[in-house]
């Protein structure tokens, strides 16, 4: 466990200057701590960060110099930075004390209640679904981790503290939270973890950090794998919060939803009967707030119907990075007059999997941008497919070619199903680009003169 407060004399490093690094430094500050901080950055003399002056004193070195490994000092790693480089274990093996904002956090406030939500895809949107829910229980809640407010700006009279948590950040969590939701579990980020078996272990340690309660699939081949000690709530069984078709039940009961995007599809019922189930677990009756997600806004880049025009739809699911995710936004739309526009950075998964899931599903058209897509729309092809498939280079010509094989009628969804590494910054880049394409064929034409 971490020594906090921290020790007045205690050397402090942060490795990465995220937005909740920030958010620690400028708290450490107001709280009258005015020591120097060592920033760890691999390229610490050319590095670019714009630096305010209420993170105080800010002094750059290399991951290698030998300041940050006096003994018993405090490195607070962000979740970017990979637990498993060689210079983690440089630091634990001079007595470098490693965690994180979160950590810090929990420490801070050991008897407010903390609800961790994780999983592979889903997990934002859960987690602020869940919030949303709290809200019309008429509970101060506040959302952080992942999305929300950097989490030392968390107010200090939040009733509930929602953490929406990665892998990079259950890797290292080291102190309790009230209860926890897992979502689901699927291959990703295979290149931080270094394996599938090691993903499974960074993020299901979240379950063994909970004191109370945890909500879990009934169904998962992953969990017997760990030990946990909070009292396990089950979802997606018959006895309790379950989907059957596309409806979601609790016990023999259907339940109403209000009937918006982010209520279709089987992906998504789970997650609310995940959320469900930790309502009741925590004595709320969620039935009883179902209808208040009317309101609930969709998170960017996250099925976002970014507008209809007479005939056409447009859908940004560019946060879709595995291809699963990509089933789960097709199970929202009807498939028969959808065209998916797929493709990003190759991790190596097996496209040809996927492209025979495809085959059974039959969208209208499946448009391929490079590398995946690529890969997607060759193993199609050699599956004589009967749908309109086409690789394409780009994401206007992609769109473009979603229209035509539509014939101006149907969705055109941009689900990846893969990251956007070496042609967009992030998704949301990709995302916003595939925003303003789409803007151009839905606004109307001004008139010429």
């Amino acid at each position: 466990m971490t020594t906090f407060p921290l020790q007045n004399k205690q050397s402090l490093s942060v490795w990465g200057l995220g937005r909740d690094t920030r958010s620690f430094l400028r708290w450490l500050r107001e709280q009258g701590d005015a020591r120097s901080v060592y920033v760890i950055d691999d390229a610490p003399a050319t590095s670019t960060e714009s630096i305010s002056d209420d993170l105080g004193s800010l002094m750059f070195v290399a991951p290698e110099d030998t300041k940050t490994l006096e003994p018993g000092s405090l490195l607070i790693k962000s979740p970017g930075v990979p637990l498993y480089r060689p210079e983690i274990d440089r630091y634990r093996s001079h007595g470098v004390q490693i965690t994180d904002t979160i950590s810090l956090w929990l420490q801070r406030h050991p008897d407010c209640c903390t609800i961790g939500v994780t999983g592979t895809k889903g997990k934002s949107t859960s987690a602020s679904m869940l919030a949303h829910l709290f809200t019309a229980a008429g509970q101060s809640v506040a959302l952080a981790g992942n999305i929300g407010i950097p989490i030392f700006d968390v107010p200090e009279t939040t009733d509930c503290l929602i953490l929406e948590l990665s892998s990079y950040q259950t890797a290292l969590l080291s102190e309790q939270l009230t209860h926890s939701i897992l979502l689901n579990c699927y291959k990703e980020h295979l290149d931080w973890h270094g394996s599938f078996a090691r993903y499974r272990h960074d993020k299901f340690r979240m379950l063994t950090q909970t004191k109370e309660t945890v909500s879990i699939p009934a169904i998962s081949p992953y969990l017997d794998e760990f030990n946990y000690t909070a009292q396990p709530y089950f979802w997606g069984r018959r006895d309790g919060y379950h989907v059957e078709g596309a409806t979601l039940y609790y016990q023999h009961q259907a339940l109403s939803l209000p009937d918006i995007p982010l209520t279709r599809g089987r992906h998504t019922l789970m997650n609310i009967a995940a959320l469900c189930t930790s309502l009741r677990a925590q004595g709320l009756i969620a039935e009883d707030y179902l209808q208040s997600l009317e309101s609930f806004q969709a998170l960017p880049h996250r099925l976002e119907h970014l507008g209809s025009n007479d005939c056409l739809h447009f859908i940004n699911d560019s946060i879709a990075t595995i291809p699963e995710a990509v089933m789960a936004a097709l199970d929202t739309t009807d498939i028969s007059s959808t065209a998916l526009i797929i493709g990003g950075f190759n991790r190596g998964l097996d496209w040809e999997a996927f492209a025979d899931s495809l085959l059974h599903l039959s969208p209208a058209a499946v448009i391929g941008l490079p590398e995946t897509g690529h890969l997607v729309v060759q193993a199609l092809t050699a599956a004589d497919a009967t749908i309109t498939v086409e690789a394409v280079d780009n994401l206007e010509l992609a769109v473009s070619r979603a229209i035509d094989s539509l014939d101006g009628h149907g969705t055109v969804l941009l689900s990846p199903g893969a990251p956007s590494y070496g042609y967009y910054t992030n998704y949301q880049e990709r995302g916003d680009h595939f925003r303003r394409i789409s803007d151009r064929y839905l606004k109307p034409q001004a008139d010429s003169e």
